[in-house]
């Protein structure tokens, strides 16, 4: 029989791994629509609000956790784009990085206000990017285009 692996979400105590080889999980997320693509790839903590965004196969999925309590809250989109790849928190604004679609060359920026998950903003950007960040003084977005779906000049098929 062929063991399944669930998709998962782990918070580990930073302390905790200072000094020791081995890290006790504080707790772990089995992602509801985890049998349909849902993953964790990419996470990014808000201070401001606790809560946990994870960028997966089929989407983003904002968690949030009480003790060893985790549940989603909120599954934020930003229609008209590809499968995301990246996402960075600071000060309120979630920024997120999705492919193109099927047949666009060039992949998106998405801004999300962190409190209420309303899109603010969507940017075309290069293609496939693959990382974003968000400067220290909160003035800059960096994101990486990794351009590596672009064969031969063709974009490759994303969903």
């Amino acid at each position: 029989m062929r063991s399944r692996r669930l998709a998962t979400a782990i918070l580990l105590s930073l302390p905790a791994l200072a000094h020791a080889q081995t890290a006790t999980p504080v707790w772990q997320y089995a992602h509801a629509n985890s049998t349909t693509g849902q993953s964790s790839e990419i996470s990014a903590y808000d201070a401001e609000s606790g809560d946990l965004w994870v960028v997966g196969g089929t989407g983003i999925e904002v968690l949030d956790w009480a003790g060893s309590t985790v549940a989603a809250t909120a599954r934020p989109s930003c229609p008209g784009v590809g499968l995301p790849n990246s996402i960075a928190i600071r000060a309120g604004l979630v920024a997120a990085t999705f492919n193109a679609r099927d047949g666009e060359l060039d992949g998106w920026l998405c801004l999300f206000d962190a409190a209420t998950r309303a899109l603010l903003a969507k940017i075309q950007v290069g293609a496939t990017p693959d990382m974003v960040t968000i400067t220290p003084n909160g003035q800059h977005l960096l994101v990486a285009n990794e351009a590596e779906r672009v064969r031969a000049g063709t974009p490759a098929t994303e969903i």
